[in-house]
């Protein structure tokens, strides 16, 4: 009798841990439902669809800045896929490093392999079903830096004014003087013979900006060689480089003859 009291408690106490197990699971709030109403918008700041972004330090793909603005929901995260021109999916659904989110604005980098010309269809991740957002397009490759005295005018004029531009080369050019600048194919036939040189060498695009001051004091090209205060034509440079990225492979440095002699010499120019 006493032996079936024992397995009538047991099988109780069961029923009682089965049942609150129950009730702990299934009181749990409900998992948050996706923002079917969430709508977003993206931009890469790309304008004219010629945009190039310097490939990563000694790496073959790039963290690519993305903002855009959303509604109706906020984005857990945004995700990206890479296609070509034609359409052709070169990297398919990841998520982009994540950055900053809130008051109906995001922004953050999405990597992408060196190459173009690319776009990429934006979605947010918590919203796979709101139709994805396409970027302009740009180019992941290898950036120049074209400065110097004379001797860099020949990078502008020194080749025949037949060549062309191939595709994947690009140019930030300002215009003379001021700091109205764009991307644009290259203009000038020597700019065109380099990057094209530049492309085909290391197979992947290839992109400059810079200026050439011809009849220029050395000086005025360079830091302050004490302060290292940047003024003149130095300052101009720098300033043009920032609007295009910042973020430049090689400085392509030409010393007029008469200053190359002189300190500081052509190696310290580049510098």
């Amino acid at each position: 009798m006493l032996k079936q009291i024992g397995c009538a408690v047991f099988l109780y106490i069961v029923f009682i841990c089965v049942a609150v197990a129950q009730a702990i699971q299934f009181s749990g709030a409900a998992a948050p439902s996706p923002p079917t109403g969430l709508t977003i918008t993206a931009y890469t700041d790309i304008g004219t669809g010629n945009k190039f972004f310097q490939r990563g330090i000694s790496a073959t793909s790039r963290q690519v800045p993305v903002t855009g603005t959303y509604t109706g929901g906020t984005p857990d995260g945004i995700d990206r896929q890479v296609l070509n021109t034609g359409g052709s999916v070169i990297s398919d659904w990841t998520s982009c490093t994540t950055g900053s989110f809130g008051g109906g604005s995001y922004n953050v980098t999405c990597l992408v392999d060196q190459g173009g010309k690319w776009h990429l269809n934006l979605r947010a991740n918590n919203a796979h079903a709101v139709t994805a957002l396409q970027t302009d397009e740009f180019y992941v490759g290898v950036g120049l830096v074209i400065d110097g005295q004379s001797n860099a005018n020949l990078v502008y004029t020194g080749a025949s004014a037949s060549a062309s531009a191939d595709a994947g080369t690009g140019e930030f050019e300002c215009t003379a003087g001021t700091f109205t600048c764009s991307w644009k194919i290259p203009k000038d036939a020597g700019v065109r013979v380099l990057l094209n040189s530049c492309q085909t060498l290391l197979g992947v695009p290839c992109f400059a900006t810079g200026r050439a001051y011809p009849a220029t004091n050395i000086t005025d090209l360079l830091p302050n060689s004490i302060t290292g205060t940047v003024s003149g034509k130095y300052a101009d440079l720098v300033t043009q480089m920032t609007m295009a990225g910042g973020d430049f492979e090689f400085v392509y440095w030409h010393q007029g003859e008469n200053d190359a002699l002189q300190t500081p010499n052509a190696t310290e120019g580049v510098q």
